[in-house]
């Protein structure tokens, strides 16, 4: 995928990659499908829910987002979710 690149997920919401810095997206995404989104915890029990160091996020209709997601030919090499918005950083590895 490309940054600032519109996309079309499998029913039709629309989303993109938005540049934050040199090695940090925001996806923005259309409606409110991100309300609808799952997740994958890399530390979860029943004390706490880390949202600042996650597996995956796959809203609804997709896209799926993980660690062999590549966003302008760089790898995701972390993602975490603030205020309902996902961010992810890139490496060249």
């Amino acid at each position: 995928m490309k940054s600032s690149t519109y996309y079309k997920n499998r029913y039709g919401d629309m989303y993109f990659w938005h540049p934050i810095d040199e090695n940090t997206y925001e996806f923005r995404m259309f409606g409110n499908i991100l309300e609808h989104c799952r997740m994958g915890f890399k530390v979860s029990d029943e004390e706490r829910v880390d949202y600042t160091d996650l597996a995956f996020f796959d809203p609804s209709g997709g896209p799926f987002v993980d660690y062999h997601t590549e966003i302008d030919g760089r790898k995701v090499c972390h993602i975490e979710r603030h205020n309902k918005c996902f961010y992810v950083e890139v490496s060249d590895e």
